[in-house]
């Protein structure tokens, strides 16, 4: 849906560019159908999360490693290759010099490098559930993220890299806080 009034009316979004034809656009047509991959649809778009930038760029993120990005309020939306096949499951848009980050299922974390979009595998390698959040600090440099089975991931570079922080040593560590005091 779109709206042009601050949300006081709403109209049906029809205009979405680049649409893969199935829901595994890395596949031949061939392939999707010995796979039995469906062809997707714009009404079986299954969306997750939106935020913006500013009032005109915004992204999108869904099923499907659905990336979706607008430079025109929302008017528009164009779907981008997120590098992942995963569903993202949220979106922090970039900020001055700072990475934009999609995280998702399967400990996919995806990241925007100024020309693209990059899946970084090697969490994906070590993370082997979902990350469901990611927030940075006002200035975008120091950023977390956290997902299923207590995980937290941790960026001092704008989300450029990532690292996985051992909840087992934080337990450990919040113990001993606890027993010294």
């Amino acid at each position: 849906l779109h709206t042009v009034d601050g949300g006081q009316t709403w109209q049906e979004q029809q205009n979405v560019l680049n649409l893969p034809k199935y829901t595994r656009p890395d596949l031949s047509e061939e392939d999707a159908i010995k796979q039995r991959v469906p062809q997707l649809y714009l009404e079986d778009l299954f969306l997750i999360s939106v935020a913006f930038r500013n009032e005109q760029e915004g992204y999108v993120t869904g099923e499907s490693g659905i990336l979706l990005t607008t430079t025109d309020g929302g008017a528009t939306w164009t779907n981008v290759s997120s590098g992942s096949f995963n569903t993202l499951l949220s979106i922090v848009p970039a900020r001055t010099q700072h990475a934009a980050v999609a995280t998702g299922v399967l400990g996919t974390v995806a990241v925007f490098n100024g020309e693209g979009w990059n899946d970084l595998t090697e969490i994906r390698e070590h993370v082997l559930t979902w990350i469901r959040d990611v927030s940075f600090v006002r200035n975008g440099s120091f950023g977390l993220a956290c997902g299923g089975k207590g995980t937290i991931l941790v960026s001092h570079d704008g989300g450029k890299n990532w690292q996985v922080i051992e909840t087992k040593k934080l337990t450990r560590a919040a113990e001993m806080a606890g027993k010294a005091v």
